[in-house]
């Protein structure tokens, strides 16, 4: 991984059918997104009682685990509305586990200790940024 000014560098051009891929599958979650907010469910809807996830494997043309475009719909109540959160410079990153663990503990309230392994013997961390 290379970075330049601390921030993580793209070191090849973008594929475009990439691009193209994402941008299909983006339209596909907010077609399902209002399809389940158009659904009832006691006094909301079903995205309101549920937290869906979208999010690539990739951030451009490789799969560095690293700057993941990541959004979150539903949740509602608990997680931060039309909020950006980025992370730079480059070393400050957080984990993924670290959302899964957020989301397990603070939407569903399942009291999870730990969400998977990290190399480096942290534990799992409350992603705060995203909270109400």
């Amino acid at each position: 991984m290379t970075t330049e000014g601390g921030r993580y560098r793209i070191i090849e051009e973008s594929n475009l059918d990439f691009a193209a891929i994402d941008c299909w599958i983006g339209q596909k979650a907010a077609q399902l997104a209002q399809r389940l907010d158009a659904i009832r469910e006691g006094d909301g809807t079903v995205i309101e009682r549920s937290v869906m996830v979208y999010m690539s494997e990739m951030r451009t043309h490789d799969h560095d685990a690293y700057d993941l475009p990541i959004v979150l719909l539903g949740g509602d109540g608990v997680f931060l509305n039309d909020a950006h959160v980025a992370y730079d410079p480059l070393g400050s990153d957080r984990q993924l586990r670290d959302l899964w663990s957020t989301i397990t503990n603070q939407h569903y309230g399942l009291g999870v200790a730990s969400f998977g392994d990290d190399l480096h013997g942290e534990p799992s961390a409350l992603l705060e940024e995203i909270l109400r």
